[in-house]
């Protein structure tokens, strides 16, 4: 009792102190994977996992919270003011945007659209019924998201508000459309980090979390709203005897935490050599059919070992997220795993005085950052790097195609043009 007392306190207090800050990369890590470390929190208290596990996990979150913290002690260079950078013209981000959403809204239709599907549990994950190796399904899992980000990051530096930018109406239309019809129950809260993100990596305003539960208010009360909605069309939660509310806070925090902890542990189907390599292998035979492969990926082992299935087998099993930190304490060992969520820290701490540059570099900058905390709250390495890629140089390929067709140079009639001969002297009466 007394520690259930202490651990309320704490988390109060901690969320006091929250809402007090500035939004920043690190933080917004931090709070996606505190419903991990809770839920650990819960299992060790329940006897389900070593206190061991926990405190590893723990080691994870303290060195992602100390590389930030690092990058604030180095002397930032002082920022001149920031010159007008050239953007991207209108005709280049709508072909990004047109052809993003067109791809995207061509998966839902071939494959269907999970949120009116009978089993959207299991249809949201189908991402390759579309065909066109499987280009539609990555365009609905990542395109869209790029090509909201371009829109974004050139509205930024072209200094026009995200309002008033008629692209970015586009992009915001198509991604908000694309993701209430996907299925998952967690899409809006997901968006709002994506938002949030790119707002700290464009914006230099001040911002404190209190202010946007402040002015965002209406956004979380829509979140509750549609994941409500949404869990409860999915079959174990209607096969529970729970409530959807109850069941909804079990899944937020020790089903968050049982696939980390597994990993953590070591408790799940063998893999042959480093985790990392084993993933690399096994992606690289899926997609492009080179060399031998692997039999599974890590999630798979370790989503396996929770349903007692084979993993080498082709049976269905549902996707887990193991978190960047417990995928690189596979693959490198613990000191290794954090050095490196200390360097992650630092880099993303260090990116708040990065000069903005111009649009095209800008949009990179934030698709690296986008891999960077999208492995470290899911896991997964080798896919997000493969995926992200991939996605971002076709569209890339889509946007010099409209600069190339759309973006002439206007071509000057000859007696308009300055003559090349310098004007010849009048002579001056004297």
């Amino acid at each position: 009792m007394i520690i259930t007392i202490s651990a309320l306190v704490l988390a109060v207090s901690a969320l006091i102190a929250l809402l007090g800050s500035r939004v920043s990369l690190v933080s917004l890590l931090v709070v996606q994977l505190t419903a991990s470390f809770f839920g650990m929190w819960l299992l060790v208290t329940s006897g389900h996992i070593a206190p061991s596990i926990l405190w590893m996990y723990g080691l994870g979150l303290a060195g992602l919270v100390t590389g930030g913290v690092l990058a604030t002690l180095r002397n930032p260079p002082v920022e001149s003011v920031r010159a007008r950078n050239a953007g991207l013209s209108d005709a280049v981000v709508w072909s990004v945007i047109v052809v993003s959403a067109a791809m995207a809204s061509y998966h839902l239709l071939r494959a269907g659209i999970p949120i009116f599907s009978s089993d959207v549990e299991i249809e949201r994950f189908d991402f390759t019924s579309s065909g066109l190796f499987g280009i539609p399904g990555r365009m609905y899992l990542f395109g869209v998201k790029i090509a909201w980000i371009v829109a974004s990051a050139n509205a930024a530096v072209l200094r026009i508000p995200w309002t008033r930018y008629r692209p970015w109406w586009g992009a915001s239309a198509a991604l908000l459309a694309i993701s209430l019809l996907s299925g998952f129950k967690g899409q809006i809260p997901a968006l709002a980090g994506i938002a949030l993100m790119v707002w700290i990596m464009t914006h230099r305003d001040r911002l404190t979390y209190w202010s946007v539960v402040r002015r965002f208010w209406p956004v979380a009360v829509a979140a509750v709203g549609y994941f409500l909605l949404v869990a409860g069309q999915y079959g174990t939660y209607q096969d529970s005897r729970q409530s959807v509310l109850q069941s909804s806070w079990e899944r937020w925090t020790t089903g968050s935490a049982q696939a980390p902890s597994i990993a953590l542990g070591g408790h799940f189907a063998y893999l042959p050599g480093n985790s990392l390599v084993n993933d690399f292998l096994y992606y690289a035979q899926r997609y492009a059919g080179i060399g031998p492969g692997a039999p599974y990926s890590v999630d798979r082992a370790v989503s396996a070992s929770i349903t007692h299935a084979n993993p080498a087998s082709s049976d269905w099993v549902v996707p887990v997220t193991v978190g960047g930190y417990s995928e690189l304490v596979l693959a490198c060992g613990i000191p290794l795993a954090i050095a490196a969520m200390v360097a992650i820290g630092w880099y993303l701490g260090a990116l708040k005085k990065a000069p903005m540059g111009g649009p095209l570099r800008l949009a990179i900058r934030i698709v690296i950052v986008s891999v960077i905390m999208t492995f470290v709250v899911k896991g997964g390495l080798v896919y997000a790097v493969v995926n992200w890629t991939a996605v971002a140089v076709i569209l890339f390929g889509v946007g010099a195609v409209a600069h190339a067709l759309f973006d002439r140079p206007r071509v000057v009639p000859k007696d308009r043009r300055p003559s090349a001969e310098p004007p010849k002297r009048t002579a001056v009466a004297r």
